[in-house]
């Protein structure tokens, strides 16, 4: 082993389906790590590599890899962390178009305007885009925004930009669709073109958002 290099701090490796395998790391950090050394490989046999968090699926060619051609390469594959270049994101929210901001507010028995300066304060990292093409998973909230639950009834119809909080995360909903988060604020910046194959965040992206007023929103 070269030195100053390490193990990957894989965790455990399981079958995805029989095309894919499913890698937990120990951190979220080991998992960006080799989420980027596998990039950097360029196997022909790998298709894609999608992270989230401490857990990264990675899908590979049958025809040129078997399921423990697979393994075997991960297991046997060196990384020391690199930091690559960050994306950083700056995102206009009107936070007036908040549906749930004062109840937001109540339950954390804060003013609207402290859960505004500290959502806003906040320094994002994207940790997993799902539940609808392009949906940003954010974290980490402030501790005095931390506790909120999602609604016992979710929306049938969450109007697209909206920005959300539950639990310690943050997220914005790039499209119309049902959803059970606080909304706390709305942006008009277009996240998602599937038509174009268009995604504007991406996992390891640093997202804050700016606040600004209902007619800026509306201009």
């Amino acid at each position: 082993m070269a030195r100053g290099r390490k193990t990957t701090g894989i965790e455990q490796i399981q079958h995805l389906g029989d095309q894919a395998v499913l890698v937990t790391c120990h951190g979220i950090d080991s998992a960006q790590a080799l989420y980027q050394t596998i990039r950097q490989q360029n196997w022909p046999a790998v298709q894609d590599v999608v992270l989230a968090y401490h857990e990264l699926a990675v899908h590979f060619d049958p025809f040129i890899w078997s399921m423990q051609d697979c393994i075997s390469q991960l297991q046997q594959l060196k990384f020391s962390k690199v930091k690559s270049a960050v994306t950083q994101h700056t995102i206009h929210c009107c936070y007036e178009l908040g549906e749930d901001l004062e109840a937001v507010a109540r339950k954390l028995k804060l003013t609207t305007s402290e859960v505004i300066q500290l959502h806003s304060q906040t320094t994002f990292t994207v940790y997993a885009i799902g539940f609808s093409p392009g949906f940003p998973y954010l974290g980490w909230l402030p501790e005095p925004l931390h506790g909120i639950s999602r609604r016992e009834t979710p929306r049938l119809r969450v109007p697209p930009g909206s920005v959300a909080i539950v639990g310690k995360q943050s997220a914005i909903y790039p499209q119309a669709t049902p959803g059970g988060w606080a909304l706390i604020g709305r942006t008009n910046l277009k996240l998602v073109d599937l038509a174009e194959n268009y995604f504007r965040l991406a996992v390891g992206d640093k997202v804050q958002f700016v606040p600004i007023s209902r007619n800026e929103f509306q201009s």
